[in-house]
């Protein structure tokens, strides 16, 4: 059981560093993954680990909305608030590619240089625009051999294992009590 686990976490973190690392390589090609949002249904994303955010696309396309935030998180100290709409992020507004891959690239730019990610939100479409600061940690940049022997793709999996560890364990108290 244990080692099936690992497993599951070791594969869903690599996922996670592919879809950061090479999202904008897949940008350019839309046989490997799509670059535009759907423009009449939905999607979120619930874990943009870094940041301590998950985020819901908006209808039309390019639009996103802060989903949740994670207690104690990079995000939850700057102040952001689930229910904000985030109109830009690092000067970029959403536009032309699918928001989760523009996010992606940013959040993998801020860990390689000075890991400030700053978001325009607004409390409602017809509210005034205020800017947000969140530090997320700077991990460097990825290794020319990653995943493999890179200490970014390390961490990545290990902050990755360790918050399933703690919904794991929040789960066993939740049926035990």
């Amino acid at each position: 059981m244990q080692k099936r686990m690992i497993s599951a976490l070791v594969a869903v973190g690599f996922f996670i560093i592919g879809t950061s690392a090479y999202a904008g390589f897949f940008a350019e090609d839309a046989t490997y993954f799509a670059v535009r949002a759907s423009e009449t249904r939905g999607g979120s994303v619930d874990r943009f680990g870094p940041v301590g955010i998950g985020i819901q696309l908006t209808i039309p396309a390019f639009g996103m909305k802060v989903k949740n935030v994670e207690t104690g998180s990079p995000a939850e100290k700057s102040g952001l608030k689930k229910g904000q709409i985030i109109v830009s992020i690092n000067g970029e507004t959403l536009a032309d590619i699918d928001p989760r891959i523009q996010l992606g690239n940013i959040i993998t730019k801020a860990e390689a240089s000075d890991g400030v990610v700053k978001l325009v939100v607004k409390s409602s479409a017809d509210a005034k625009a205020s800017e947000v600061v969140v530090k997320i940690p700077v991990l460097g940049a990825y290794s020319k051999t990653w995943p493999l022997n890179c200490a970014k793709s390390d961490k990545i999996v290990r902050d990755l294992a360790d918050h399933l560890g703690k919904r794991e364990e929040l789960s066993l108290s939740h049926l035990a009590g």
